[in-house]
């Protein structure tokens, strides 16, 4: 692969990881309220967030977000 097909592969990765950060960002600024309801659970008297799960796969996207994105990095420089 030429060097100039390889700099455009990794233009585009960079402009593609922008735009994905970006999208998770609205769409964590659209779904807020939703990602953020608490229910009280009256035999325990504690509070949880409603969609356990959709918070939690949010968070753990979010935190590791920059691994994930460098991972598809080192892949996009091997070629």
């Amino acid at each position: 692969m030429d060097s100039i097909t390889h700099e455009i592969l990794i233009w585009k990765h960079i402009q593609d990881k922008t735009r994905f950060t970006k999208a998770l960002d609205i769409l964590y600024i659209k779904y807020k309220d939703f990602l953020n309801e608490i229910t009280f659970h009256p035999d325990s008297g504690k509070y949880s967030f409603t969609h356990k799960k959709l918070v939690s796969a949010y968070t753990s996207i979010k935190n590791n977000l920059p691994y994930l994105l460098n991972l598809i990095e080192v892949h996009y420089l091997k070629f």
